[in-house]
């Protein structure tokens, strides 16, 4: 399954998942969320998760 990934160049990424794969997306999310004070490496933070439209989820 393939997912949408777009960046402002700068700090921002978004990454959207299909309806098919929505429950990727709110996994990436969740997991994202938990992880992300742990990583010892910088990594990007997670701004939001949720329902994007027509059923695809945006992370």
């Amino acid at each position: 399954m393939w997912h949408q990934v777009s960046g402002d160049g700068h700090h921002s990424l978004d990454k959207l998942f299909p309806g098919a794969a929505d429950h990727d997306g709110v996994t990436e999310g969740s997991v994202l969320t938990h992880i992300q004070e742990w990583l010892p490496v910088p990594t990007p933070r997670v701004r939001g998760f949720g329902p994007y439209e027509n059923r695809w989820r945006y992370v």
